[in-house]
């Protein structure tokens, strides 16, 4: 049985798609994470990311709406984005990602999950109209979890992750 990531490429969706008018809302990803997947893929930061700035407003708007790490994420206003060729990040296939679990950037495992901003421990749904997962059921993160197996317990290790990517991000940067 395919999973519903899988499913929701196939039909053309999905949050590894990004039209052209839709980039300037595209997250970034950590440095940290750049450097590894460089490494680790044997490939140059230039053949796979974008480095750009943020305008103030869009980085508070996403601490504020989402959650605080976002300062850090786009610290100094930088943001480190993936490249996508046809609308689509540059590492999508038509079987996925082509990026191994262990160096694929944290926002891309836990999406649509997120911390809470009441909390780490607590877990919030990104609304998206792209998540075919969404579509079918509710913003219950409970309900959601269910097209994608996932462990509370799995998700807090992904969310501490993302917190320790973030300060040496922040190091990298100044």
């Amino acid at each position: 049985m395919k999973n519903i990531c899988s499913r929701c490429h196939e039909i053309g969706r999905g949050c590894c798609g990004r039209k052209a008018a839709d980039l300037s809302e595209q997250i970034g990803i950590f440095y940290p994470e750049v450097k590894d997947i460089a490494t680790k893929m044997n490939i140059t930061e230039a053949d796979f990311i974008i480095k750009d700035t943020v305008p103030d407003e869009f980085r508070l708007s996403m601490r504020e709406a989402v959650h605080p790490i976002f300062d850090s994420i786009y610290y100094q206003n930088i943001r480190f984005k993936l490249k996508t060729v046809n609308d689509f990040c540059v590492f999508l296939s038509d079987t996925g990602c082509t990026l191994p679990n262990d160096i694929r950037p944290v926002y891309c495992r836990i999406y649509p999950f997120f911390p809470s901003k009441q909390g780490d421990k607590y877990i919030t749904v990104l609304s998206s109209h792209e998540c075919l997962a969404q579509n079918k059921s509710t913003n219950s993160w409970t309900i959601v979890n269910e097209h994608f197996g996932y462990s509370h317990e799995y998700l807090q290790v992904l969310f501490a992750k993302m917190n320790i990517l973030a300060e040496m991000h922040i190091q990298y940067l100044t």
